[in-house]
């Protein structure tokens, strides 16, 4: 009976906290674009490898007014269309808003914030080029990286990132040739754009 009791407390209380109902809005979509830099393995001439291609696509949803998760799919491309690698990855990540856990005045996080993240996933890598006896890898990545935010509206912000991607079981290095570090890791720099969802007037960024 007692435990009962307890069990039915426990459940009241959960259904109590999840059903409170937010006077700001939780969910955002997202999509930046940018440069990929490879950092490791260095048997790649980086100047060859270096370029504008990643994408980011995302979905973010906040817990509150400083913490929250993003579910996202990233491409990155290295090298030429003849010689190189391609990784696509799935990941998710804690999302930070450093203005609010800081404690920002209001007079400068009403119109500009800062994030930051750190979260994991897995993906594929695999060479772009014909040759025989090569397939694509099952890799798994660790994944860092923070930037600031511009609110546009009460529905758009705009936002810089800057991220580092460290890469396990890889085996072909940016140029897509193989490699035995079994491991590798490269930054990218993009900007992108937040589209806030909801009903409400202001999304957990900015309220």
């Amino acid at each position: 009976m007692k435990k009962t009791i307890v069990l039915s407390v426990v459940l009241l209380l959960s259904v109590n906290i999840f059903a409170q109902t937010k006077d700001y809005n939780q969910f955002s979509l997202e999509l930046n674009y940018g440069g990929s830099v490879p950092i490791s393995p260095s048997n790649t001439d980086r100047s060859e490898a270096i370029g504008f291609s990643h994408a980011k696509a995302a979905m973010r949803y906040m817990w509150n007014k400083k913490a929250g998760m993003r579910g996202f799919y990233a491409y990155d491309r290295f090298g030429s269309a003849d010689a190189g690698l391609s990784i696509h990855r799935l990941g998710s990540e804690l999302v930070l808003n450093i203005d609010e856990l800081l404690n920002f005045p209001y007079y400068i996080k009403e119109n500009f914030g800062f994030q930051t993240h750190i979260g994991l996933g897995l993906g594929m890598a695999g060479p772009r080029h014909q040759v025989q006896n090569t397939s694509n890898d099952f890799i798994g990545f660790l994944i860092v990286g923070g930037g600031p935010q511009l609110k546009l509206s009460k529905r758009f912000s705009l936002y810089g990132d800057l991220s580092f991607n460290q890469l396990f079981q890889l085996n072909y290095g940016y140029d897509g040739a193989a490699i035995s570090e079994n491991s590798g890791n490269y930054a990218n720099i993009s900007l992108g754009l937040m589209l806030y969802l909801g009903r409400e007037r202001h999304h957990a960024d900015w309220h």
